[in-house]
């Protein structure tokens, strides 16, 4: 079900979360972004959610800010958007500084 991820369904979930969870919501692209990271995110302070897509996870900031939900971030890889000057502007939104958040080949399903 996966591959049926849109922005929407992410937000709905993330309305799910914020009924027991006050933290910091934090949206990254894929699975393998949410491992790496959360090797480094304290569960207390933070959520983690994959969005299953780059478009999903930038999209996902602008359906949380038009819905007044506070708190969340998304986390996305450079990829080529830097050399392209396509880089999202939007201060909820972290863009790596290499092409990809996590080290080629250190993720272990």
């Amino acid at each position: 079900m996966i591959e049926y991820k849109t922005p929407e369904t992410v937000i709905a979930e993330i309305k799910m979360v914020r009924t027991k969870f006050a933290g910091t919501i934090l949206i990254t692209e894929g699975d393998s972004d949410y491992k790496f990271l959360k090797s480094f995110i304290s569960d207390a302070k933070c959520y983690l959610l994959p969005a299953h897509g780059k478009a999903n996870a930038v999209d996902c900031i602008t359906l949380a800010r038009n819905g007044s939900l506070k708190g969340i971030l998304s986390f996305v890889d450079a990829d080529h958007d830097r050399i392209l000057n396509k880089l999202p502007k939007d201060e909820n939104i972290v863009v790596t500084d290499y092409h990809d958040s996590e080290p080629s080949g250190c993720i272990k399903n």
